[in-house]
């Protein structure tokens, strides 16, 4: 077995264990992995390398988002279509939420965590986030909005966010982010006037990651 599949092993076991309440270990010894999960795991490392801007954590945690019962998910419940339709409804979900939800301003910090990165590794500056893309590509934003990397909320702190989002024609919007795109003029409104409290957080965040990025 190979670190990656380790990893993935054990981070399906803690998301799991915990959305369902359930006390657990890490494991540490692989010795008696049996052939079936091992071939799952295999099959689940070269999923997540071919779709690396997949974010783990939301796709292991999604069915227990989504569905009110905490459904047992075993590790081949991740390589269907079901589980990837989850996690994407997971997402707009997140999404969708109030900007003053104690879950929203998670994902707005982890925004700010994942941009910061990506800005040091492209060697550009935080306001150059919103009009970055690669060569004959969308704008990177895109992608990372698609799989929960950035959130909606995050992105409206750029003055100019939705010029860019604009640079698509509607169809092509709504085929890689989906139906959240429609939402967007009801996700500002509430982003505009959502609490001080969550003001003054997302200000202090934003100040922060100027100041790693200049």
């Amino acid at each position: 077995m190979t670190e990656f599949e380790k990893l993935i092993y054990n981070k399906h076991l803690a998301i799991t264990r915990s959305s369902r309440g359930t006390p657990f270990k890490l494991r540490k010894n692989w010795n008696n992995i049996d052939d079936t999960t091992k071939l799952c795991l295999k099959k689940l490392s070269n999923f997540f390398n071919k779709h690396k801007n997949i974010n783990m954590d939301k796709f292991f945690k999604a069915p227990h988002a989504i569905y009110t019962d905490n459904p047992h998910t075993p590790l081949d419940f991740y390589l269907s279509m079901k589980a990837v339709k989850l996690y994407r409804e997971y997402i707009d979900m997140l999404n969708r939420k109030s900007p003053d939800s104690e879950e929203s301003l998670k994902v707005f910090k982890e925004s700010a965590k994942f941009v910061i990165k990506f800005c040091t590794e492209k060697k550009i500056k935080f306001s150059e986030y919103p009009s970055h893309c690669e060569k004959d590509s969308l704008p990177s934003f895109y992608q990372h909005l698609k799989h929960g990397k950035v959130s909606v909320y995050f992105l409206f702190m750029f003055s100019d966010f939705e010029k860019h989002l604009k640079t698509l024609d509607p169809e092509t919007r709504k085929f890689v982010i989906g139906d959240v795109v429609e939402e967007i003029p009801k996700m500002r409104a509430k982003f505009y006037n959502c609490n001080e409290n969550t003001k003054n957080t997302h200000s202090k965040i934003i100040e922060m990651a100027k100041k790693v990025l200049g």
